[in-house]
């Protein structure tokens, strides 16, 4: 998950990630790493600065097609958004 480092995620985040996830989630950030990477940079840049706490948490939805994905974070507010995820990450459960 080499690309995931080269996107701003933390080593500490990736070993978290390694002990807790199955082989089968491994293999699908691994296969489907364009669509992961095209989500991070989505939320980059839309100002969200706390992605090692959104992807350690939520990097299920990193899953997501990127329309689906960007259409979550579509109907708020871009500056607001990133402030609201920026004090308390897990305001995501409910978009």
């Amino acid at each position: 998950m080499k690309y995931l480092s080269d996107l701003g995620i933390s080593d500490g985040v990736l070993v978290k990630l390694n002990g807790v996830l199955s082989p089968l989630e491994k293999e699908a950030l691994e296969k489907h790493s364009s669509l992961v990477k095209k989500n991070i940079e989505y939320l980059k840049n839309i100002g969200i600065n706390n992605l090692d706490l959104v992807f350690s948490n939520y990097y299920y939805i990193f899953l997501l097609d990127s329309s689906k994905f960007e259409s979550i974070f579509n109907k708020y507010e871009a500056s607001d958004l990133a402030d609201k995820i920026s004090k308390n990450a897990e305001i995501i459960e409910f978009l």
